[in-house]
């Protein structure tokens, strides 16, 4: 028989309700769908993880309060050339965080041509991916060079069993 365990969640909100979760305890064979309760990692708390968000309904606010203020800065005309190390400085919200809006398709480069985000290799500014042209280019040139030598190895062992069969 399923058994079900509730879990209190208690979630910030401006009413500050609880939510119930319902979480299938599969014993007896039994199976179901079921949701998974993780740890915010930012604050610690519980929540229920989504497609969507990655992070607890108080932090998600959070984040949306500064993703509103980074966007209110860069909207002004004045501000629309800003660095991101500009946008750092003047709007207080870290440069990891504005880097998430621009990956996650919140902010878009396009719009804001001096705003972008480090290549995961070496740190140049481009506008979308994660790697710059020289990099990937660069991996893309290792990438072949270990296929090559890779077939080449392949061709040697099936040269060795042909040799020792005979």
């Amino acid at each position: 028989m399923k058994k079900l365990i509730l879990i209190n969640i208690l979630k910030y909100r401006r009413d500050y309700s609880i939510y119930t979760v319902l979480k299938n305890n599969r014993r007896d064979g039994e199976g179901g769908a079921s949701m998974d309760v993780f740890n915010c990692p930012n604050c610690n708390s519980l929540f229920v993880m989504t497609k969507f968000r990655d992070i607890c309904d108080a932090c998600y606010k959070e984040e949306e309060a500064q993703y509103d203020k980074v966007y209110a800065y860069i909207r002004k005309k004045t501000n629309r050339t800003a660095s991101m190390m500009q946008v750092v400085k003047e709007t207080g919200v870290e440069e990891t965080l504005i880097i998430k809006f621009v990956r996650t398709g919140k902010l878009r480069i396009s719009q804001f041509p001096n705003l972008g985000i480090p290549c995961e290799k070496c740190g140049a500014n481009i506008k979308s991916g994660r790697l710059c042209d020289k990099c990937g280019d660069s991996l893309r040139t290792d990438l072949q060079a270990f296929e090559i030598e890779e077939k080449r190895l392949t061709e040697i062992q099936g040269n060795d069993k042909k040799v020792r069969t005979t």
